[in-house]
């Protein structure tokens, strides 16, 4: 669905696929996101203007999603096979990939072959995601025109980016029993940290003026509140009635991407 001046306009639906979520836009109103067929496949799209366009898996693949897109054009997401129900997130099932001019192309990964996810990208092309390491374990990442980046954090995943190069996502704490959100800046990583007696936090977009977006939570809680960090100060935003702490959170910040 697309909310537009408080209308609901439904994107619709290529043949064979019965259902669909709408994962990014662009300043043009271009959207980006993903269509399941009842068969399983699962494929990336873009919506423009009232077309519907397909987009390409890597050569060798059956699914791909697309998760987000530039006003340049350019769709970062994962490509991979047998992508189905919850599990099609798992960056261990896939390769990161980039959509330019309808091409597909795999991004670098850390290790020769190695699986990973693009999960947003800036207006400069800069993206960012996770990639596994030799020992199966994610790394947050950044790609840009030299290639790919370790931020350095085993247990961590980059969920946004912005103009100015700061990274936003998660990493695991070294207790080994909670994960804070992380903001990524100037070679430095800085815990955003959770709400009071909350576990858990992760960061899942910024803005160019640095506002920072995501939800806190107990230990194998769904009663996950949004939260917003802005000058390093986290404010409580309340549970959302949605009681899927990650899906809930990334609708939030999609639908509001969405209205615009």
């Amino acid at each position: 669905m697309l909310w537009e001046k408080g209308e609901v306009v439904e994107l619709g639906l290529p043949a064979g696929y019965d259902s669909s979520s709408a994962m990014a836009i662009s300043s043009s109103g271009t959207v980006a996101g993903v269509v399941f067929a009842a068969h399983g496949q699962i494929r990336a799209v873009l919506w423009d203007a009232g077309d519907m366009t397909l987009l390409d898996p890597l050569p060798g693949d059956t699914d791909c999603l697309a998760f987000a897109l530039n006003d340049a054009g350019q769709i970062v997401g994962v490509s991979g096979s047998g992508f189905t129900g919850s599990g099609y997130l798992n960056v261990d099932a896939g390769r990161a990939v980039i959509w330019e001019d309808g091409r597909v192309s795999a991004l670098t990964s850390l290790t020769e072959g190695g699986a990973g996810a693009a999960l947003a990208i800036n207006q400069a092309g800069q993206a960012v995601g996770s990639a596994m390491d030799a020992d199966g374990t994610g790394h947050a990442v950044l790609w840009d025109d030299r290639g790919v980046t370790d931020l350095g954090v085993p247990g961590s995943a980059a969920y946004g980016c912005n103009v100015h190069g700061q990274v936003v996502g998660f990493a695991d704490v070294e207790d080994g029993e909670s994960r804070h959100a992380i903001l990524w800046e100037d070679g430095r990583m800085v815990d955003l940290g959770a709400l009071q007696g909350h576990m858990y936090s992760i960061a899942m977009a910024i803005n160019d003026d640095g506002v920072v977006v995501g939800y806190s939570s107990e230990e194998d809680s769904y009663d996950a509140h949004a939260v917003r960090w802005t000058g390093g100060r986290i404010e409580d935003l309340g549970i959302p009635p949605i009681r899927e702490p990650c899906d809930a959170i990334n609708a939030h910040v999609r639908d509001q991407r969405l209205a615009r």
